[in-house]
């Protein structure tokens, strides 16, 4: 054997034997092993695929009850992905900037009394209170707290009312976070009442688009009761 071949071979056999990288591999196949028993997966059932494979490393968990109200066919896409890190508590806020040392305070951008986490700015803020009040009232129904869209999902109101004020209820959401960054940057925040109104004529558009598929004529008659229709 010459000397090229006993340095491939040797370079192989490091790679194979330290190699950070193919270590990592065989953790992972170890793992993945684990799981895979008698051909089937511990959790569900079917043979071996990638969607399997997923299924059983993030486990089974418990559906939120707001779940299928924040991810219906009426509210904008943009809406229920910001009620989606609003839930999660996943936005940037001036709480966490602040202790990186980004803003030069933690103030809330609207009313710069109190910190701004996602509680306060979506639901204790007065101007976030106000808005919200506002196109409740027009919607013909009075929700106030925390758990908003819980409320929503136990009432005994049809199918068609509740996917209408959710919707509301994000479109608020989303525009009072535009505001919050229109606030930070331009130090200009639209009138309550104003704001209330733009929010309610996107909602109306939104149901002008879906009336055909989504709503009964109950619906209909709660619609054109509260002017929406």
């Amino acid at each position: 054997m010459d000397s090229s071949h006993l340095y491939e071979r040797l370079a192989l056999a490091y790679l194979f034997s330290f190699c950070w990288h193919w270590r990592k591999v065989c953790q992972v196949r170890d793992i993945i092993k684990a799981g895979f028993v008698d051909e089937f997966w511990s959790i569900g059932n079917g043979d071996y695929a990638v969607s399997g494979c997923y299924n059983w490393l993030r486990e089974k968990r418990m559906q939120m009850e707001w779940y299928k109200s924040i991810w219906n066919t009426i509210a904008p896409p943009k809406h229920s992905f910001m009620a989606w890190l609003i839930a999660n508590q996943a936005l940037r806020l001036k709480d966490r900037l602040f202790c990186y040392n980004v803003a030069s305070d933690d103030l809330c951008c609207i009313c710069a009394f109190n910190p701004e986490t996602h509680e306060h700015l979506f639901q204790e803020c007065l101007y976030a209170q106000q808005v919200l009040k506002i196109v409740l009232c027009r919607l013909g129904t009075h929700l106030q707290g925390c758990d908003i869209l819980k409320q929503i999902a136990r009432r005994r109101w049809t199918s068609g009312r509740k996917h209408v004020t959710t919707t509301a209820i994000l479109a608020v959401w989303y525009m009072i976070w535009m505001q919050r960054n229109s606030a930070r940057l331009t130090y200009q925040v639209t009138s309550p009442w104003v704001l209330a109104e733009q929010i309610l004529n996107s909602v109306r558009s939104r149901i002008h688009v879906c009336k055909s598929k989504s709503f009964s004529i109950r619906d209909r008659l709660w619609l054109s009761k509260v002017h929406m229709l």
